[in-house]
């Protein structure tokens, strides 16, 4: 009889918990379709997110122990949607007092002075594959100037690591502060979270929003850095949307080449061509590709850096009118080596001092460097050693303003790859 009975009941038991599992995908909310292509400006169109899921200041929660509740006045608001190939969101901040809103940093990644963490910001955590231990992390300040980067989330010990040079999201931001209330607008291609055919287009998500001169943060979707406690939600586009997967990405750091090497799968059962574009600072290049069933193809790209400019490259691979693959590398060159005055100000006839200090990370050899004072003949080339240099200028004879030029050289080039100018200043003392 017991026999019998539990015969019964499994597959009741079984039944229901089928019917419960199905019950609780079908509960997963899909991210909507936006009505129209909100324009990144800051500020916040009525017709752009008239259908934009809502995430209230009620489901933001303050994570700083010390801050406790947030003051009076300082709600948050985000709305996301879809449009196209991106994923969109919106936060609307308030300040009790808009004085004290802080955006220093104005350039992409510019983590290396930290500016962009002394910053009031909107923060988007996006983890796009189980079991959600591996997620993208995008910062926005009020200028639009970004952080983005390849977090890892280890649950056993609950740390994190972040990989900011392993990734460039693509994403463009802009923001404005207008009545009290600070609107930060955020583009996310969809192809540049590297969705494929396997995923199931569940994805994890969390929105904070950054208040420094408190200091605190208020984050909607469980914790900082935790994925598993944040919201679910689900991509309103098929997996086999993404058929070809950019599983690698090798970026040269070199401040004398640039060079970008992406290798594409092809994981659907159908060959698949169509249209790259490889875009240096707005400048696209476009050309066929072709990658059969199951195969990959290695796409490899060189340029000089110009002296002193960061290069933004852009790729992206599109079959018809879908975009499959974006990728986006940012560079911002680093010095070679810091170039500057022991001390600009002289007496007339003293001798100036000017400091090579060359970057460790950077490689000297083969490199070598001249200099002139004002208008003057070059110096005899010497090679650029990896300590740091004391030039002794020779300024007698001279007076008031005094120009000096620096140039770097490599050994396979006539140009220089660097020039450096120096102003020094002398003056005569006044004798009483």
């Amino acid at each position: 009889m017991i026999r019998t009975i539990h015969k019964m009941i499994l597959p009741a038991v079984l039944l229901a918990s089928w019917w419960m599992g199905c019950a609780a995908a079908e509960t997963v909310p899909v991210i909507p379709l936006l009505p129209e292509k909100p324009v990144i400006d800051g500020v916040m169109g009525k017709n752009e997110w008239r259908r934009a899921m809502v995430i209230p200041d009620s489901e933001f929660a303050e994570q700083d122990k010390d801050a406790g509740k947030a003051p009076a006045g300082e709600d948050t608001t985000v709305r996301i949607g879809v449009f196209g190939n991106c994923f969109y969101a919106v936060w609307r901040c308030r300040f009790g007092d808009p004085a004290m809103l802080i955006g220093l940093a104005k350039r992409h990644d510019e983590y290396e002075n930290l500016l962009i963490f002394r910053d009031d910001c909107a923060e988007l955590f996006f983890a796009v594959r189980k079991p959600y231990t591996e997620y993208f992390h995008v910062i926005s300040n009020i200028r639009g100037a970004l952080y983005d980067a390849v977090t890892s989330f280890n649950p056993k010990n609950g740390r994190f690591k972040s990989r900011p040079k392993e990734w460039d999201s693509g994403v463009t931001a802009m923001g404005r502060l207008e009545g009290g209330v600070m609107t930060i607008e955020m583009e996310v291609p969809l192809a540049a979270l590297q969705l494929n055919e396997k995923d199931d287009m569940a994805v994890k998500l969390a929105f904070a929003r950054s208040v420094r001169h408190r200091p605190s943060s208020k984050i909607a979707g469980g914790k900082y850095h935790n994925p598993p406690l944040w919201i679910t939600c689900r991509l309103p586009y098929p997996s086999s949307r993404y058929p070809l997967s950019c599983i690698s990405r090798k970026y040269s750091l070199s401040l004398l080449d640039n060079t970008a090497e992406y290798t594409v799968k092809n994981i659907s059962g159908k060959d698949i061509s169509g249209d790259f574009v490889h875009e240096v600072n707005g400048k696209p290049e476009r050309c066929g590709f072709s990658i059969p069933a199951g195969k990959t193809k290695k796409f490899r790209f060189m340029n000089d850096l110009e002296d002193n400019k960061a290069v933004k490259r852009t790729f992206s691979l599109n079959a018809g009118p879908v975009e499959m693959i974006h990728e986006c590398h940012c560079i911002s060159p680093r010095e070679l080596v810091r170039v500057y005055p022991l001390s600009d100000v002289l007496l007339k006839g003293e001798s100036g001092i000017l400091c090579l200090d060359p970057n460790p990370d950077q490689p000297t050899k083969n490199l070598s460097f001249d200099y002139r004072i004002g208008r003057g003949k070059y110096s005899e080339k010497q090679k650029l050693s990896a300590k740091n240099v004391n030039l002794k200028l020779d300024f007698s004879g001279q007076s008031g303003e005094i120009p000096v030029e620096l140039r770097i050289f490599h050994s396979g080039k006539i140009e220089p790859v660097r020039t450096y100018h120096v102003l020094y200043r002398t003056f005569q003392p006044e004798l009483q």
